[in-house]
């Protein structure tokens, strides 16, 4: 018996299949594993592209370059890539394994966390009285390079990306540039250069550290009258804002590019985020606004005082029977409930606290105070005037709207939320939400139940994501070192998870005005403030030669 389609045809087809469908129907009959096995690249690589976001034209040599070596755990080739794939994938669904590590090398009051997974290293600034920005080999946790203790400001903001690494000093801003080939500890912005600190501090630190050295690369200084409360780094570019302006500079050259003027009634500067083509989005206590470094004009312009933010809406439903947890999964299932809203009349008076960019530019989320997450799939479409705003935003009340937010994170298809009722991750499809969108997005959450305590939720005040992993501060009584722990040995607390499913059935909370606007009202927990250490959720715990093959030639022949 013969396949009646041609090759190509049926290599586009398999394309289409879950992944987990390929082994399968090669154990049906000879005829497929032959198939299979004769077009295996094809085949394997086909599956990268559709199912693990690989881009069309890539190459493997240059997956293993581009991809890290958690994330890839050994693959050899496209077939041994994609079953290393799989349970990352399924993991962060909670459908699969992951651990826990406590980077102790990271030091104590861990402030801000940045993470490079590419490269295996962990960027973290400390706060309090050892005023430090330390970075820790993920893999080995190990210190591998550090500033000398007291040079940096206390709970000093931090930017990483692409090898450069942002912090505040006062409002200057210091860039620093990881070292990666002979000559580029000589090398320094021609615009904005580091200064005699900047070089002092360096020569002690790569001494000390000679494994992994950064050199100062610019100093940035904003106009003596402005006061820097945010930053953001999408390199090339840095963009700094005051209550008033946002200035830019090209990190390359360390040369000043422009400032745009945030206009009259902006309210209390929350977050910066660039686009790669060229909007700047601002984050405050009034609205989420865009401006075009083209033209300095606003062109995306939310206020905070919508009732609805979006046609599809989303909360959480309690699940006391916990459905689909499984004992070495962190990540927990939580359900979600979809439902089609419509504009209300009145103004509801909350504060955008955060707002990210995906790394492809296409996609925003953004954060409002009461655990509530808006994300504008392809927001050009509103700026283009194709969409409107309402049509394609998805408002997510995450959690009780009683409890306050404090931090997002957005890496890929995934977003991270932390507010003082969890830790959660939202997994959404953006390639679903495009203009021919038929049935509403779905968006799967899970949450890390075992982080439930309110004195570790309420001190969190970094989270990020990585492709295969989840990096937070948490508090910790003693320094264990570096070590991993098994989800087993992290049970959520019956009576924490009791008062959480109780919580997901809270109301909002509101002061109504004479003007009639109401207000929300939301709230954190009293608590004593304890040393924060860096913990990372691993997603890829599993190798891949501890991965079983599953498509052995079956022993039946084919009928």
């Amino acid at each position: 018996m013969s396949f009646p389609l041609s090759p190509e045809v049926t290599l586009l087809i398999l394309s289409h299949l879950p992944f987990p469908s390929l082994s399968a129907l090669a154990r049906t009959s000879r005829l497929w594993h032959a198939f299979i096995e004769t077009n295996e690249l094809e085949v394997y690589r086909n599956a990268a592209i559709r199912h693990f976001a690989v881009p069309s034209s890539t190459p493997f040599d240059n997956v293993k370059t581009t991809f890290s070596q958690r994330a890839l755990a050994g693959s050899t080739d496209w077939k041994s890539f994609c079953k290393v794939q799989l349970p990352i994938q399924q993991a962060w669904l909670g459908k699969s394994a992951s651990d826990l590590t406590y980077h102790g090398a990271a030091g104590e009051n861990v402030y801000k966390i940045k993470v490079d997974e590419r490269k295996g290293f962990i960027v973290v600034t400390t706060s309090m009285r050892q005023r430090e920005l330390r970075i820790t080999d993920m893999n080995t946790g190990e210190l591998v390079w550090a500033l000398p203790e007291g040079y940096v400001s206390e709970a000093a903001h931090c930017e990483y990306h692409e090898g450069f690494v942002v912090f505040n000093r006062g409002s200057d801003l210091e860039v620093w540039k990881l070292v990666e080939q002979d000559g580029d500890e000589h090398v320094h912005a021609a615009s904005s250069p580091p200064d005699e600190a900047q070089f002092r501090a360096a020569a002690t630190a790569n001494s000390t550290f000679p494994k992994r050295k950064f050199t100062p690369w610019a100093l940035l200084h904003p106009p003596p009258d402005a006061t820097v409360s945010a930053f953001d780094l999408a390199y090339p570019t840095i963009v700094a804002g005051s209550s008033t302006d946002m200035h830019f500079w090209d990190v390359p050259s360390g040369s000043f590019l422009q400032t745009i003027n945030l206009g009259a009634g902006s309210g209390e500067l929350r977050c910066l985020a660039l686009s790669a083509d060229g909007i700047a989005f601002v984050s405050d206590t009034l609205s989420l606004r865009g401006f075009s470094l083209a033209t300095g004009l606003c062109v995306f312009d939310i206020p905070s005082t919508q009732y609805s933010y979006g046609d599809n809406s989303y909360t959480f439903e309690a699940d006391e029977n916990q459905t689909g947890w499984l004992p070495d999964a962190i990540l927990k299932p939580q359900p979600v409930l979809h439902r089609l809203t419509s504009a209300t009349p009145g103004r509801l008076v909350d504060q955008f606290w955060s707002v990210r960019l995906s790394e492809c530019g296409s996609h925003l989320v953004a954060l409002l105070s009461s655990s509530r997450v808006i994300i504008v799939p392809f927001y050009r479409r509103v700026i283009d005037g194709v969409k409107s705003f309402r049509e394609i935003a998805l408002d997510i009340q995450v959690g009780s709207p009683q409890g306050i937010s404090k931090y997002l994170a957005l890496e890929s298809n995934r977003i991270g939320v932390a507010t003082v009722r969890g830790i959660y991750v939202l997994s959404l499809d953006f390639e679903s939400c495009r203009d021919n969108m038929i049935y509403p997005p779905t968006i799967v959450t899970t949450r890390a139940a075992c982080f439930s305590a309110s004195v570790g939720l309420n001190s969190l005040t970094s989270l990020q994501l990585g492709p295969t992993g989840i990096y937070f501060n948490w508090f910790t009584w003693s320094n264990p070192g570096f070590q991993s722990v098994s989800a087993q040995k992290l049970l959520p607390d019956d009576d924490r998870e009791a008062a959480y499913v109780k919580s997901l059935s809270d109301e909002r909370i509101t002061t109504r005005a004479e003007n009639g606007d109401e207000t929300v009202e939301v709230s954190g927990f009293q608590h004593v403030t304890y040393s924060l250490a860096a913990y990372s959720i691993n997603l890829a715990p599993v190798l891949a030669d501890d991965i079983q093959e599953a498509d052995e030639e079956p022993e039946s022949e084919e009928q």
